[in-house]
């Protein structure tokens, strides 16, 4: 259940933090407001508590941003499973812009994950000492299947990226920087119009 409301102070201001305060605040005004609704809805189940758990909030965006790789990873297999000796050079033709728009965001994709490691593996060794538990339960199930579906994508796009020939990588990245530098603004001198 969620709820939803808008934190306007009594000066008319939007003020999340007037009206809720830190974060601790906030756990508490919902365990305050589980309290009061399982009075009438015994059934009702309060979620885990982050202070409780430790975990870290993945954004959904890292979960697109995995699903938008592995379209084009997909496209990049195919491609490099279509090659053949009467059409390479053509494939690789094509292959190079798809790489170019590919690294920077496998680049920038891999630098999000890594920040992200420490929770994956931590919930990755809950998985484990938990499994027991998570057959008996459907406490925080999904948080541990979408880092699961995380690490999947991530192992797959790791696979992909490293099938691309090191030799079609580097043309495509040199091209790509080539392309990076010619579209720099140039640098202004002082006082310069």
């Amino acid at each position: 259940m969620h709820l939803c409301f808008t934190p306007i102070t009594q000066d008319g201001r939007l003020s999340a933090k007037d009206i809720l305060g830190n974060r601790a605040s906030l756990v508490k005004w919902q365990d305050d407001f589980w309290k009061y609704m399982v009075k009438g809805y015994p059934e009702l189940e309060r979620g885990e508590s982050v202070s409780m758990t430790g975990r870290r909030h993945i954004p959904t965006r890292v979960f697109k941003q995995a699903i938008d790789l592995t379209k084009q990873a997909e496209r990049i297999q195919e491609t490099l499973t279509n090659i053949n000796p009467l059409n390479a050079r053509k494939k690789r033709d094509e292959l190079i812009p798809m790489i170019q728009r590919f690294i920077p965001k496998m680049e920038d994709y891999l630098g999000t994950i890594r920040r992200y490691k420490a929770e994956f593996e931590r919930q990755e060794r809950a998985n484990a000492s938990l499994r027991k538990e998570v057959e008996d339960s459907k406490i925080g199930i999904r948080e541990r299947l979408d880092a699961y579906q995380l690490r999947l994508n991530y192992d797959r796009l790791k696979e992909i990226y490293n099938a691309i020939p090191e030799d079609i990588r580097r043309d495509a990245v040199a091209s790509l920087r080539h392309q990076q530098a010619q579209h720099q603004p140039k640098k202004r001198e002082w006082g310069e119009r």
